[in-house]
Formats: structure tokens, C-alpha cells, sequence
């Protein structure tokens, strides 16, 4: 799961980046489909991260 959250009084874009770990060693996820579990809409995650818009005061909540 990745959670973004907007604490200032402003709309902002929020950047973020995947990592995954396994026996080989650690490596930036690769992309694909991620879904937005409140609206249920899906985003497209891209190898070097995704930026979205949380809401003034607000929070978006995905699952890879």
C-alpha cells in the first residue's frame, strides 16, 4: 500500500517512488496498473515514481 498525505491549506502534488526487496537485492518497481482504493480509479505507475494531486488537508491511499 502507499499513502500520500497533504497537510498544507493548498491542493499539492505529491511524488513517490516504489522499491521492492527480494533475495537478489533491492530495485525500483518496474510500473503498471495501481489502483486508488477511495475512488477506485486505476493509475498508471511509471519506473522512476508517479506524481498525483492530494487535496488541501487530504490523503490518497493505493494499492501496487
Amino acid at each position: 500500500y502507499i499513502a500520500m498525505f497533504n497537510f498544507a491549506d493548498e491542493e499539492r502534488a505529491v511524488n513517490c517512488w516504489i522499491f521492492q526487496a527480494s533475495m537478489d537485492g533491492v530495485k525500483m518497481y518496474e510500473g503498471g496498473p495501481i489502483k486508488e482504493l477511495w475512488t477506485g480509479s486505476e493509475v498508471t505507475f511509471r519506473s522512476g515514481g508517479m506524481t498525483t494531486l492530494v487535496p488541501a488537508h487530504g490523503a490518497r491511499l493505493f494499492r501496487y
